[in-house]
């Protein structure tokens, strides 16, 4: 260092020893001038030691992702060399790197303040598409892994489900990170991007995968201020977490999840619609049909009041016939699987699976020529709206034998 750029920086290190003894910002002032005396001799270099702050973990390619830059990889590794010589940038077990506590928790508070707010939104949704991209490397080794399953499963179920922990486990890192970046935009966005993850690898099986899900989002979600708005997307994960243990067939205790939930929903229509449609099914599949049928009364009246979710009215109209089905009350289960094909107009699937029970029941009672029509309606509804579902067709002919 020169005597002239020893010359600037003493008063500067003076100022900061000063501000030690008085102010309970040292650490980020000393930061900001190490920053700005690494800002002078590289612009670039300023702007990313304050950048990686914002991941709990970082290397030369999360480098790439903040700056929007993957492909300059070589600037990117100079730039990563460069600040892991730094004092507060610690090397982690598996070989990246983090900052202390102490610098992440300043410059993180810098970084949340009202004039950068936006670009940190920006940078924290950067990287939710880095581990977004970093997820979908892991997807498509699925089919590849589908391949050898069968074989695998029956030379050796225990190599089996071990293979299959370890590719959802690695399914799982990324997905994870990505949830901890939406949490530091705000409450909801972590919650709205935890719920597509969440519907998405259900849909799949992928049950191990919902569960790490559920676990890391309720974490991202405590550890936010009490002002972020995270109460009412916490009382959400119960809800899931209630649905999980559905999954596992564990329904009495997701049953017990969802009455201490019940109280808590007042404030939120949509949560308690849910709350009482899953508990109507519960009971149901617990042949408590009274009370699976107080619970269905109840979410159809709510929805049908509130205006709140449309598309599931008719699925719950449909649940009540099939409870009426079931207690052979069979006007009551005519009357409600008409409502639910009034109102499935835009879901094919629940309108035609309404006509096909309809139908059951308009025979059971001995109307078979209504019965028949129905039937031969829901044919031509499946052929013009789905034509591509043959579990449709095997149902609708079941009416026609």
């Amino acid at each position: 260092m020169s005597s002239e750029n020893t010359s600037q920086s003493t008063p500067q290190l003076a100022n900061a020893i000063e501000s030690i003894g008085a102010g309970e910002n040292a650490e980020l002032e000393i930061l900001k001038i190490l920053i700005a005396r690494a800002s002078d001799k590289d612009p670039v270099l300023g702007e990313v030691i304050r950048f990686c702050a914002i991941p709990r973990r970082f290397n030369a390619e999360l480098i790439g992702a903040l700056r929007q830059a993957p492909d300059d990889r070589e600037t990117n590794e100079v730039l990563f060399t460069k600040i892991v010589s730094f004092s507060f940038a610690r090397k982690r077990p598996d070989g990246e790197y983090k900052y202390n506590d102490g610098t992440r928790e300043a410059l993180l508070g810098e970084w949340r303040s009202p004039e950068k707010r936006e670009q940190f939104d920006q940078l924290n949704q950067h990287l939710v598409d880095f581990f977004k991209a970093e997820c979908e490397k892991i997807v498509r080794l699925e089919p590849d892994l589908a391949i050898v399953a069968t074989l695998l499963q029956q030379a050796s179920p225990a190599r089996h489900v071990q293979v299959t922990s370890i590719f959802q486990r690695r399914l799982v890192a990324p997905l994870l990170e990505a949830l901890y970046h939406k949490s530091l935009i705000s409450a909801e966005a972590c919650y709205k991007y935890f719920e597509r993850l969440f519907q998405d690898h259900e849909e799949r099986g992928q049950l191990i995968v919902c569960d790490s899900l559920l676990t890391g989002t309720r974490d991202c979600l405590e550890r936010l201020p009490a002002d972020s708005g995270k109460e009412r997307w916490l009382k959400w994960l119960l809800y899931w977490r209630a649905r999980l243990k559905r999954e596992f067939r564990e329904e009495g205790q997701a049953a017990e999840i969802l009455s201490d939930l019940l109280p808590q929903t007042e404030d939120d229509t949509l949560l308690k619609l849910w709350v009482l449609g899953d508990l109507g099914a519960i009971y149901y599949q617990q042949s408590k049909l009274r009370e699976a049928g107080e619970k269905y009364k109840q979410v159809i009246e709510l929805a049908s009041t509130s205006g709140e979710d449309p598309y599931n009215l008719p699925i719950w109209y449909h649940r009540l016939a099939e409870l009426y089905a079931a207690l052979d009350e069979f006007d009551d289960a005519e009357e409600n699987y008409r409502k639910a094909i009034v109102l499935a107009k835009d879901n094919a699937s629940m309108e035609i699976a309404a006509q096909v029970d309809l139908a059951g029941v308009l025979y059971t009672r001995g109307n078979w020529e209504d019965a028949l029509n129905t039937t031969i309606a829901t044919l031509h509804l499946a052929r013009t709206k789905l034509p591509s579902d043959k579990q449709v067709y095997r149902a609708v002919l079941n009416q026609l034998m």
